[in-house]
């Protein structure tokens, strides 16, 4: 072969290599929203709204937003706030944790979720130690970034148990496991 093609050719493949790759960034919001607790007030649930549009307004839109200790009753009522300006989330609400819930919320115009949604990480068929009861599992969703080449990566939120310090242990070391 030339000389000179193979020149050409390997200053082409350095050029292609050497060029850094421009991935879109994407903007996550996370937020323990703190839940009633009985017998005291700490969250009032159209004041959490409000702030959460003020945030979407100010510094949004998110891509990704994670919400913790959230009553299963005002998910609906967070989805509606993050959801300004035209951009709508798929959102998901975990299953364990008694009242306190966590909520994924993913931007369904840059996201496609992979499989049927959002699951929690479970003991079991994965091999993962979590304490049951009232804990909260890892809650987890597959996705594929349109923006960034269908990059697929895992979105999780957790929230480890404050006053049990077994079950926190527990919950953490199935965390590391994971």
């Amino acid at each position: 072969m030339n000389r000179r093609i193979v020149t050409i050719v390997f200053t082409v493949l350095l050029q292609a290599y050497s060029q850094p790759s421009l991935a879109e960034d994407i903007k996550l919001l996370s937020w323990n929203v703190e839940s009633d607790r009985p017998n005291l007030n700490t969250n009032n649930p159209a004041v959490i709204a409000e702030q959460l549009r003020d945030l979407q307004s100010d510094r949004g839109p998110y891509d990704l937003i994670a919400l913790t200790e959230v009553r299963n009753s005002n998910s609906g009522i967070y989805e509606t706030a993050v959801e300004i300006g035209g951009v709508d989330y798929a959102a998901f609400t975990s299953s364990s944790g008694g009242s306190d819930r966590m909520m994924l919320l993913v931007r369904s115009d840059r996201f496609a979720v992979v499989g049927t949604g959002a699951r929690e990480l479970v003991s079991g068929g994965e091999s993962i130690t979590f304490p049951g009861g009232n804990s909260r599992r890892p809650f987890v969703v597959t996705l594929k970034d349109s923006r960034n080449n269908n990059l697929a990566f895992q979105f999780m939120v957790n929230h480890l148990t404050r006053g049990n310090q077994l079950a926190r242990r527990r919950q953490a070391e199935g965390l590391r496991e994971w």
